[in-house]
């Protein structure tokens, strides 16, 4: 029996042309939300990233304010140059010691007391230095302490007297100006038997080696002149100090009452 040309059942059926989607598979609206959302969590990080790297740049820079504001007012301070002539004062005297300790080994050595009596030489070099060194500072002590000089004045000692050989009124007047002549011949003296000891002392121990005739130049010359730069320096600023102190408290009271 031939079939019809409007035989419908040769056409598929609705649910015979709907293709199966395999399981798992997404619409490609969800395809493109997520990789919007995947975008956004990138260039999210990313910002994240950058600020968390700006923050730490700014307060770095801040910290780094910080920092060198306070350097410049330790390094401003008046009482930072004292500390640095303190300092260079310390390592001169150091050195210094070092040296007549060697000198007094030396001393001993000569007089045959080298065995067992290594620890005592340095101990009698240091002493003997340093009792000359304080011996010469004796009739330079005006120039040092701003009390010793008023007291000159009030005797009326001219440390800078030029004497010749006093006859009895000039002595009797003057006294403790020509006991202070005697004083700086005795210091002159004390510079020539140190001087004497530390030549003799670097040229048989040190042979003139360069780091020796350093060492006895250091120890000759800058304790002396380390001390009155100590003693110039913790003067003035001190005296800085002091007065930069009471305007901070003035400007301090001036604040409380509003001005």
């Amino acid at each position: 029996m031939s079939r019809s040309l409007f035989d419908f059942d040769d056409f598929p059926t609705q649910s015979q042309t709907t293709t199966t989607k395999p399981p798992g598979s997404k619409p490609p609206k969800n395809r493109k939300r997520g990789f919007l959302n995947i975008i956004n969590k990138v260039f999210g990080f990313l910002r994240a990233c950058i600020e968390i790297v700006f923050s730490i740049i700014k307060n770095a820079m801040t910290l780094l304010v910080y920092l060198f504001r306070y350097l410049v007012e330790l390094l401003a301070h008046p009482t930072m140059p004292s500390v640095v002539a303190i300092t260079f004062f310390t390592i001169f005297v150091v050195i210094a010691g070092y040296q007549w300790y060697g000198i007094g080994i030396w001393l001993f050595q000569m007089f045959g007391l080298s065995e067992g009596w290594g620890i005592g030489g340095g101990l009698f070099g240091l002493l003997l230095g340093f009792g000359i060194n304080v011996y010469q500072l004796a009739p330079e002590l005006w120039k040092l302490q701003p009390l010793i000089a008023k007291a000159y004045s009030d005797l009326h000692i001219d440390p800078e007297a030029e004497l010749e050989k006093p006859t009895l009124k000039e002595k009797l007047t003057q006294w403790l100006t020509y006991d202070h002549g005697t004083l700086k011949g005795m210091r002159l003296m004390s510079y020539c038997i140190e001087t004497g000891l530390v030549l003799t002392y670097t040229a048989i121990v040190g042979q003139f080696q360069f780091w020796a005739i350093c060492v006895a130049a250091a120890s000759l010359l800058a304790p002396e002149w380390t001390l009155k730069g100590v003693a110039a320096t913790t003067g003035v600023t001190r005296a800085v100090s002091d007065r930069v102190s009471q305007l901070q408290d003035d400007e301090d009271e001036m604040k409380k009452f509003g001005f």
